[in-house]
């Protein structure tokens, strides 16, 4: 608001209004919920398209009309329905790949407690808290609002001190506030869809099929940097760069693979949780599907704060 020089005249020289700027953080969340949007409407269209040219070819030899009129109303019904279908289901579906349970205030005290207090220090909407019962360190966040998940395993929970566990809950609940959780379940949803059920420690029947389309779709998504600068975003909320570094040194060295993580969920964990591949086949699906930068970068810049 403009400063006035005397009480009847207000200094014409200052605006009366400010521009709102968005923060980097508003910033990140615009981009994801943009690159959620494409992702959405790309899987619409393509299931628009395929049935527009089969039914569109079949009828064209019968009345060229009447072709055009049933092959729009009916692919656009398959493909927004489908889309529609998938986008309701897809906390259901990823919850169901995940596992785990409800984190329990009495056995999960220290975990809950961190959830509740920092949602409320930041003004984040609290999420589901699971927990999954792995010896391996890593959290995962997938969703958005009133549907986002958080899932911690109990090697997690058991190798950090509630200081490093804080750093840890932070960056989880930045990764929500700022749209990342609910482009990784997008992305496993819609476009790692037929890799859901399989993993390097996971096998139930389902071949893991991920095209280099898929793979480059999923790719492209993401920043670079997003791992980064999600360390960064948890450090600026608790305000103690050592507390995260210390939880990424021990994380580390208990391990981050979780046994029951598949090459479809795999971006939504916070470090790498499918680990050292088996064989060639599952080398070449991690190596698309992947995209967490080593443990040791990521100290070292915690380090260097």
């Amino acid at each position: 608001m403009a400063i006035a020089t005397d009480k009847s005249t207000p200094d014409k020289s200052t605006p009366d209004t400010e521009i709102a700027v968005p923060t980097e953080a508003e910033a990140r969340a615009a981009a994801n919920r943009r690159a959620v949007t494409r992702i959405v409407w790309m899987s619409s269209i393509l299931w628009f398209a395929v049935p527009l040219v089969v039914i569109g070819v079949a009828l064209a030899f019968v009345n060229i009309v009447l072709a055009v009129i049933v092959a729009v109303v009916v692919s656009a019904a398959v493909g927004i329905g489908r889309t529609m279908l998938i986008k309701s289901s897809a906390n259901a579906v990823l919850r169901e790949s995940f596992g785990g349970q409800p984190a329990s205030p009495q056995n999960h005290a220290r975990l809950v407690n961190l959830v509740e207090g920092l949602c409320i220090g930041s003004g984040i909407e609290a999420p589901e808290v699971l927990v999954i019962d792995d010896p391996g360190a890593n959290l995962a966040t997938f969703g958005a609002g009133s549907e986002s998940v958080m899932l911690a395993t109990t090697g997690l929970l058991e190798s950090l001190g509630r200081v490093e566990l804080e750093g840890v809950v932070a960056e989880g609940l930045g990764r929500i506030d700022q749209a990342d959780a609910e482009l990784a379940g997008t992305v496993a949803a819609f476009v790692l869809r037929s890799a859901l059920r399989s993993g390097p420690s996971r096998n139930e029947g389902e071949t893991a099929r991920v095209s280099s389309r898929a793979a480059s779709t999923a790719a492209a998504a993401f920043a670079d940097d997003r791992h980064f600068v999600a360390d960064l975003d948890a450090v600026s909320v608790t305000r103690f760069p050592p507390g995260l570094r210390t939880a990424l040194v021990k994380m580390a060295a208990t391990g981050t693979s979780v046994a029951s993580a598949t090459y479809g969920t795999a971006l939504c964990w916070m470090c790498d949780p499918l680990g050292a591949p088996p064989d060639d086949t599952a080398r070449r699906l991690v190596e698309l599907v992947t995209q967490h930068p080593s443990m040791t970068l990521r100290i070292d810049l915690m380090a260097e704060l």
